[in-house]
């Protein structure tokens, strides 16, 4: 008899501020070290934690962004990890060519090419304003004749309710893919 792997999530809520950054990547790094995830994987989700929280602290933590907080959750599927950070803002990304100096435009262009693939989603009207970025990377090979969409393919995990990620499962309309 074949058993499924275990479902695994995890949620950290982080104050918008520089010191959230290192927070963020040291909870990835231990949550999927206590997953057994290798290590190469590891580096990538943590450099993809790391972009992403980055963007959250320098844009919605400006007049315009209006957030006092970001939501980091990480889940484990069979064949793939899925990294969500939700924030008030309700700006989608953008993404913007590195610039000469190396002083920006590298955030989401990293994510881009780290994961094997990303998008944004936003909560319904009557769930309040914000985004959800989220990023994908491959644990192991997809079965055959399994689906090749990460984004839609395998069970969705549970979330507890008191979750405010929760409202990310729910948002409307497809994930726009980048």
């Amino acid at each position: 008899m074949t058993t499924e792997p275990p479902l695994w999530i995890s949620r950290l809520e982080l104050p918008l501020e520089p010191a959230a950054v290192h927070a963020a990547r040291a909870h990835t790094r231990r949550t999927l070290s206590a997953w057994e995830v290798k290590d190469d994987v590891i580096d990538d989700a943590e450099l993809i934690v790391s972009e992403l929280a980055t963007n959250s602290v320098q844009h919605v933590r400006s007049p315009e962004g209006g957030g006092s907080h970001f939501v980091l959750t990480l889940c484990r599927l069979p064949t793939t990890l899925r990294i969500c950070l939700a924030d008030e803002d309700p700006r989608p990304p953008v993404v913007r060519e590195p610039t000469d100096d190396g002083t920006g435009g590298r955030g989401l262009f990293l994510v881009s090419e780290l994961s094997d693939g990303w998008g944004y989603r936003f909560p319904r009207p009557e769930e309040g304003e914000g985004k959800a970025v989220l990023a994908e990377l491959r644990l192991a090979q997809r079965p055959p004749g399994a689906a090749e969409n990460g984004w839609d393919a395998g069970p969705v995990p549970p979330i507890p309710a008191a979750d405010p990620f929760a409202r990310v499962r729910a948002m409307s309309g497809p994930l726009v893919h980048t």
